[in-house]
């Protein structure tokens, strides 16, 4: 499982694409720009730098397995997150590259 220190294998300027669990990433990226130990802000293409709260990452990290099975659909882990594109991103890109 991924965990929310793990998001310090990223470096801050890394672009990250948003990520489907189709097996298509969507379009557009964004842009890490720091992280501490509350949260992790990044930068969408449009829109203004958001920061991610680590309790929000770790929330779908923990169900991000049954998320890539299918038993959780996207809509159930968003309906109290508005971040999940972001961190959909995040894991998966730590998945290919770590």
């Amino acid at each position: 499982m991924v965990t929310y220190q793990d998001l310090r294998k990223i470096s801050p300027g890394t672009l990250v694409k948003y990520y489907s669990r189709t097996g298509r990433h969507l379009k557009g990226q964004f842009t890490v720009l720091e992280m501490n130990n509350v949260r992790i802000r990044i930068s969408p293409e449009t829109g203004e730098p958001r920061p991610i709260p680590k309790k929000k990452f770790e929330e779908v990290a923990s169900q991000w397995g049954d998320y890539e099975r299918g038993k959780i659909p996207r809509a159930v882990l968003a309906k109290n997150n508005r971040n999940t594109c972001y961190i959909f991103g995040l894991i998966h890109y730590l998945s290919l590259n770590f």
